[in-house]
Formats: structure tokens, C-alpha cells, sequence
């Protein structure tokens, strides 16, 4: 169960990763992308129109077709970029002087960027890319001296004023190797981030998954324990009913025996189900504290004393230090209902004739509350287990001492509730002490 619910964290995980590295990659991409062909078309918007000038008696020549020097086709460390007359079909008009191969290419070159003029913009041959724009012939105008323009109606200088095109071209194989260069770096980093965001995953799913397994665990506990706690009481119960029905003709009074104990494990019952209760109360966010301004150093005399007759019994000496008339702002109820079960605590386990010793003190803002006790102590083992529900260090001595192990467990989430802190030390065979904290010191009033 807890496998699959790993699982599914994984894969929730890592789908939302992968979208977002998608995302992410993506547009780095597709900006990266735009960027390369908008420069790229300005390139060849430039060159399209790109003029050059000359001076004349008559005033200035201005003349749209450029015959830029042609670069190696072959390098590929410079972009180039070419301006070629055509005819109506796609034919060379400018010779070109150079390597025959090379000028091959740019005929070969031209005659598909004309033949695609009207569906792509781009020709690949040769392992090299050209981005083209078919432009219209040029237009010559002379540029009077007084500012005047005309258009001539003859050949000027020689250049040819018959029906043709130029195809602008711009080697941009640099670019899209830079392109085809980033798209394999983000999918290569892209699955080595997958790979190590899959193992982070992996192991915070397998810590996220250790609290909820333990979790579950002491939730099965709870239930398997306090169906036995229950089991006992019940059975008592039942087996003194049995033994009321058995004798339907004595009278109550001489069956009073069989009625106490029955008594008896109904009291036992109630007392469990109401520390379930209490601990489940607890257990709610939104439980409200009753704060309010009272003497914790009277409250714990009370408790104290309320217990004179089990410590005489069990010849218990009690050691008492606690500063007077210490002022808090607490749950009165809730600090009362600590204070007495870690004293009956105390009480239940030290041995006959031991000691407790009770302190209260300050420091700072905050009051501090010990209660050692002699006896047979807690193992080292056990500490940490102390305040679980049904604990019990000794299980054998379940049926000598009252109470179903919930007493610590209260006893911590009442300290918790109020914004405290509990911890235990013990010496096997020797002392147990327990101290709890809280951060709500009043004053303290004047003796």
C-alpha cells in the first residue's frame, strides 16, 4: 500500500516536472528561434535593398542591384550573402568568375529558390543552408543638383534594363547549426535533470512515506490495544453476569460481590473510553483553550494533598520545593489534569517506602515543572516509547496498577496543546524524572 502510494507521488511529481521542463525548454527554444530568423531576414531585407552610389556630371546615381564579391561557399565560419540576376526562368544573367563547382552551386542554388519561390523560403543543398526573398529589378534614378529626380529612360552605365529578378540569398548555415546545437544540449540536460530530479523524488517520497507508515502502524497498534484493554473489562463482566443468572433467587445483598465487579470493570471501561476521548479531542487543530490568569503553585499544593492518604499507605516520603505564588496564564482545567496524572504516575511506581520529589521553578518567561521518583526506572530501550498510547514499561504489571497506559499520552498532548515541552530520564532501577515547560509565566506575587 505505502509502495503504491510512493508511487503515485513519483509519478505526480515527475509528470508536473517534465511539463514544466517542457515549458521551459520550449521557449527557450522558440525565443531563441525567432531571435536567429529575425535577425536573419533583416540580413536579407538589407542586402535586398541595399544601394550603392555613384557620382556623375550630372548629379548622383542611385542603383538598387548590388554585385557583392561572392565568399566560399565552403567556409562555414562566415555567413554569405548574394545578390543574382535571373530571367523568367530562373537563369543566371551575371557571370560569375571563380571555381566552376562553386559557381555550379549558385546556379543550382538559385534555380530552387526560384522554382520554390511561392512556398518556402529556405534551400538546403550540399549540406548548406540559404534563406532567399525574390525582389523585383532594380530602378535607377539620377539625383539632380537641384534636388530634382528622374528616372532614366536609357541604359545608364551599362546596366542591363530588361525584364528580370534577383534572388537575395543568405547562407545561414552557421544559425542553423546553432539552432539544431540547442535543441540537443536542452534535450540532453533535459533528461539528465529528469534522471536526478527522479532520484531526489525518490528518496524525499520514501521520507515523506516513513511518518505515514509509522503513523498507520501506531493507529493499527491503537485499535489492537485498545480492543484488548476492552476485552478484559468486558469479560469480567460477563463472567459476573453469568454468575448473577446462575443464582436468580439470592438476594442483592448476597450477591453484592459478583455486583462490584462488575462495578468494577464498568468503571474501568468508562475511564478508557473518556482518556480515548480526551485523546482524540487533542488530537483536533481547532480545539479551544479556556486561558486564564491563576496560582499554579496553589493548584499543585491541592493535588498534592488530595493524594496524603496513598502516600501514607505506601510510606512514600514527599519532597516538596516549589516557589509560591506563581502566577500563569493557562487552561486551569488542562495544567490541573497534567499535574495529576504525572503525580499519579509518580505515586503508581515508586516502590514502598521511596521518595518523590516535586519542584517548580522559573526561568524567564517560563515555568519549569520536575517530578522524580524512585523505583524501578525506565530502560534506556524504552524512553523513547514512554509517551505512546498503552505503553506500559512492565506489561506484566498491567493488572496491578490501574490506568490502560493512555496517562503519558494525554499527558503529553495536554503540554503540546499549550505550547510546552515534556521529556523523561531515567536511571534503571534507581529514578525516573519527568519535566514539562511552559512559555505562559504571569508574574510571580510577593510573599
Amino acid at each position: 500500500m505505502f509502495r503504491k502510494l510512493r508511487n503515485k507521488f513519483l509519478i505526480i511529481n515527475m509528470s508536473i516536472t517534465s511539463l514544466l521542463m517542457i515549458v521551459a525548454f520550449s521557449l527557450i527554444y522558440w525565443i531563441t528561434y525567432n531571435n536567429i530568423q529575425t535577425d536573419n531576414h533583416n540580413k536579407l531585407n538589407i542586402q535586398a535593398t541595399k544601394s550603392f552610389i555613384r557620382e556623375t556630371s550630372q548629379g548622383t546615381v542611385t542603383q538598387v542591384l548590388d554585385t557583392t564579391s561572392i565568399t566560399d561557399l565552403n567556409s562555414k565560419s562566415t555567413s554569405s550573402i548574394l545578390n543574382v540576376r535571373v530571367d523568367s526562368n530562373g537563369n543566371m544573367l551575371d557571370r560569375y568568375v571563380g571555381d566552376p563547382s562553386l559557381v555550379d552551386n549558385i546556379q543550382k542554388v538559385t534555380q530552387i529558390a526560384w522554382n520554390n519561390r511561392e512556398n518556402s523560403s529556405t534551400v538546403t543543398l550540399e549540406g548548406k543552408q540559404w534563406m532567399y526573398s525574390i525582389t523585383s529589378p532594380p530602378t535607377i534614378r539620377i539625383v539632380l543638383q537641384n534636388g530634382d529626380t528622374q528616372i532614366l529612360q536609357e541604359n545608364f552605365d551599362k546596366v542591363n534594363l530588361q525584364n528580370y529578378n534577383i534572388v537575395n540569398l543568405l547562407d545561414i548555415t552557421e544559425s542553423h547549426e546553432t539552432l539544431i546545437n540547442l535543441l540537443t544540449t536542452l534535450i540532453s540536460i533535459g533528461l539528465i535533470m529528469l534522471f536526478l530530479i527522479f532520484l531526489v523524488s525518490r528518496y524525499f517520497a520514501n521520507r515523506a512515506i516513513v511518518p505515514i507508515a509509522e503513523a498507520w502502524a501506531r493507529q493499527k497498534q491503537f485499535v489492537a490495544d485498545a480492543s484488548h484493554e476492552l476485552k478484559t473489562p468486558l469479560m469480567i463482566m460477563k463472567a459476573n453476569y453469568d454468575v448473577l443468572m446462575a443464582n436468580e433467587t439470592e438476594t442483592i445483598q448476597s450477591q453484592y460481590k459478583w455486583l462490584s465487579y462488575i462495578k468494577t470493570g464498568t468503571d474501568r471501561m468508562a475511564k478508557l473510553v473518556n482518556d480515548m476521548l480526551t485523546l482524540t479531542r487533542m488530537d483536533e487543530a481547532n480545539i479551544e483553550l479556556s486561558k486564564e490568569e491563576f496560582n499554579l503553585s496553589h493548584a499543585i499544593r491541592t493535588v498534592t494533598e488530595s493524594m496524603d492518604g496513598i502516600l501514607n499507605d505506601k510510606g512514600i516520603t514527599l519532597l516538596c520545593e516549589i516557589e509560591p505564588n506563581m502566577v500563569i496564564e493557562s487552561d486551569e482545567e488542562r495544567i490541573n489534569q497534567l499535574i495529576t496524572i504525572l503525580f499519579d504516575n509518580a505515586v503508581k511506581y515508586t516502590n514502598s517506602g521511596g521518595q518523590i520529589e516535586l519542584t517548580l521553578s522559573k526561568t524567564k518567561k517560563q515555568v519549569k515543572f520536575v517530578i522524580k521518583n524512585s523505583g524501578k526506572g525506565i530502560p534506556q530501550a524504552d524512553l523513547p516509547k514512554v509517551f505512546d498510547r498503552f505503553y506500559r514499561v512492565d506489561p506484566s504489571r498491567a493488572t496491578k496498577t490501574e490506568g490502560h497506559g493512555l496517562g503519558l499520552s494525554i499527558a503529553k498532548s495536554i503540554v503540546h496543546l499549550l505550547g510546552g515541552s515534556i521529556h523523561v530520564t531515567s536511571v534503571e532501577n534507581e529514578w525516573t524524572t519527568f519535566t514539562f515547560t511552559l512559555n505562559h509565566l504571569t508574574r510571580i506575587t510577593p510573599r
